[in-house]
């Protein structure tokens, strides 16, 4: 009993000090932030801005916002801001789109150099050029609602949406590691995920009609399922997949197809889509079926040194080898094949890539005329048939129908923001102190 009254007469002891101290705190640092700045900033409509003393930077109202482009530089590319809020660019911590906000203008944000988390409402639905140029500090995007961000129209530089920065992508304060299109979206526009890299899996629902341009440019899922809706896409949909090791399409599909290779092509494979970029080979023999090599249809595949291109192929498009920093030897056994103007193989590579061909083929020439090494294939050489794949065969895996997608990285852990900042850490004395922190904020009103 004695021990008992001890303890409680400590735990009193205690309180009262906290409370004392909390007592002793200004009311001041329970107040609301203080509005530094404000303005309207529409074009036609209602649209205002506000900045206050916690670093945070809010675009409300509705209609479309004025644009504020400035200067461009010639020698950097990049253009200057005329927003009202720009001399708060290097104190800006925040920046909070509303849900009423339909638009960002150009180069709205540019230069917010300091700024680290940026909020997108759910109205939003044109985003300009270079409005986070230069953010370099921002470290995560957060929206609540995942439909209208893949409908967003980002305009075509890297500098326009902000996970090119920040690299990940919050859905609901939940840092979004399995990326699950939800059931009804028709359309992912183009560079809606670009640079979000925090992405390791993607999960594409039945409803989804057409994948964008770098739509997924820079995500690190290893592998992809082309439902059978999905007729519209180009092998820059999934250009930058830097972790991508195959595709595979619902055998359903009317347009596209892969093999067990896991290589995507149209539907009868006379055109080769996409090589995916962190396939472990390094030979490749295309399939005698293919007609055309698509545009960037081997880009960033560091790891292959020697492709073989059969009679077949009679177009090799632009960009089709870009950024393959490893290929030693092309082989072209089509004497006529026609070359895009920008092959995109750099010579100095392995002390240059070796085009193999026929003399006084296309290819000889093309080799000629853009400085590559060429050795000549004896006419008395076959091409090579293709060699069984060592890898075991799969037939095209389908997307199942449901109002919740599922796949095989569905079970992959979800990290909220609040793992992230440890907050099931705090001690219990801690948890004292919040708690009267908490009671005291909401009897000072803020």
């Amino acid at each position: 009993m004695k021990k008992t009254k001890v303890f409680a007469g400590r735990f009193f002891a205690a309180f009262l000090a906290l409370l004392l101290l909390l007592l002793s705190v200004p009311t001041s640092s329970f107040a609301a932030p203080t509005i530094i700045d404000s303005g309207s900033c529409a074009k036609s409509g209602v649209m205002t801005w506000k900045f206050d003393s916690d670093g945070v930077l809010t675009i409300d109202g509705n209609g479309e916002m004025r644009d504020y482009t400035g200067v461009h530089n010639a020698e950097t590319g990049q253009y200057s801001s005329l927003a009202p809020w720009e001399k708060y660019s290097d104190t800006v911590k925040e920046i909070r789109i509303t849900d009423s906000v339909t638009n960002i203008s150009h180069t709205a944000f540019s230069d917010m150099s300091k700024a680290e988390k940026v909020y997108f409402g759910k109205g939003v639905n044109t985003v300009g050029t270079a409005v986070f140029q230069n953010c370099y500090s921002l470290r995560g995007v957060y929206i609540t609602d995942l439909s209208a961000w893949c409908n967003i129209g980002f305009y075509r530089s890297s500098d326009s949406n902000p996970l090119c920065f920040a690299h990940k992508l919050y859905l609901n304060g939940s840092l979004v590691q399995t990326l699950r299109i939800p059931a009804g979206v028709e359309e992912i526009k183009p560079y809606v995920f670009e640079g979000c890299s925090s992405i390791k899996a993607v999960v594409l629902p039945d409803s989804l009609l057409q994948i964008g341009r770098y739509a997924f440019y820079g995500c690190a899922f290893t592998s992809v399922t082309i439902p059978s809706s999905v007729s519209v896409l180009s092998s820059q949909s999934f250009y930058g997949c830097y972790r991508l090791q195959r595709f595979d399409v619902d055998g359903g599909n009317e347009d596209f197809s892969s093999d067990s290779n896991g290589v995507l092509f149209n539907k009868d494979k006379s055109v080769l889509f996409k090589y995916p970029e962190a396939k472990p080979e390094k030979t490749y023999t295309i399939p005698s079926s293919v007609r055309t090599i698509g545009e960037y249809a081997f880009y960033g595949s560091d790891w292959l040194e020697d492709v073989i291109v059969p009679e077949s192929v009679s177009v090799i498009n632009n960009h089709s080898f870009l950024g393959c920093s490893h290929l030693k030897n092309l082989y072209i056994y089509n004497a006529s094949c026609a070359f895009g103007n920008y092959f995109g193989i750099a010579p100095t590579d392995y002390d240059g890539t070796v085009f193999h061909g026929f003399k006084d083929s296309t290819t000889e020439q093309y080799a000629l005329v853009n400085n590559y090494r060429f050795e000549e294939i004896s006419t008395a050489v076959t091409e090579p048939e293709t060699k069984p794949s060592t890898e075991p065969s799969s037939e095209p895996v389908s997307v199942p129908s449901s109002t919740q997608p599922s796949g095989n990285a569905a079970t992959e852990p979800t990290t909220t923001e609040s793992d992230e900042e440890s907050e099931e850490n705090l001690n219990l004395f801690q948890r004292i102190i919040q708690w009267f922190r908490n009671l005291f904020a909401k009897l000072f009103g803020r």
